[in-house]
């Protein structure tokens, strides 16, 4: 799952700058609604990794 000091890249495909990016991909979205999130994650070898997770919003 998301770790502390990943960096959120992308949301539902969409690229995310800034929290309200987050908020306005977010802000139209029912509870239970699958969404996908792309984090960045400092890699141990390799520099950053990408990690991509499917979640179900909650209320």
């Amino acid at each position: 799952g998301v770790k502390q000091d990943d960096v959120i890249q992308m949301l539902n495909g969409k690229k995310i700058a800034t929290l309200s990016d987050i908020k306005i991909e977010l802000l139209d979205k029912p509870p239970g609604e699958e969404v996908s999130l792309g984090v960045s994650r400092k890699g141990l070898l390799w520099g950053d990794e990408i990690h991509e997770f499917t979640f179900e919003l909650g209320q």
